[in-house]
């Protein structure tokens, strides 16, 4: 639930590996397949959500950052690509990462519970199949 897709699986498998350290309750496998709520059909209205959440976090309007403010920051003839690149990072990447925040963390709270819960489920059924078995 971030806008940085690439960098979640990074993201998961380090609190994967720190999780079994720790002794917790986890699955890579179900931490890959929560990653995946965020997938090229579902990006798109999730990046507008998070950037609308980000301008009303930080008092911004979305009126006055449209599609066509968006374009012409890309459309500079007075900076230079990276210049141009820059100036889109700001005025759209960071409030797109701020607004991502709140439902990255609920997500969070609700997806490591509902994995929890189907890990126990699951291990429940494999020790009773094991004790009728022998």
């Amino acid at each position: 639930m971030t806008p940085t897709l690439g960098l979640q699986i990074l993201g998961i498998g380090a609190t994967w590996f720190v999780g079994k350290r720790l002794r917790m309750d986890s699955s890579l496998v179900q931490a890959l397949i929560w990653v995946w709520v965020n997938n090229p059909i579902t990006m798109i209205p999730m990046y507008y959500l998070f950037y609308l959440t980000g301008l009303w976090l930080t008092g911004g309007s979305p009126d006055a950052t449209g599609y066509d403010t968006f374009f012409s920051l890309f459309n500079r003839s007075d900076l230079d690509w990276t210049a141009r690149a820059m100036t889109a990072a700001r005025a759209v990447g960071l409030p797109m990462l701020l607004g991502s925040l709140p439902y990255a963390t609920i997500g969070g709270i609700l997806s490591y519970g509902a994995a929890v819960r189907v890990l126990r489920r699951r291990l429940r059924r494999r020790t009773q199949k094991e004790g009728l078995s022998s």
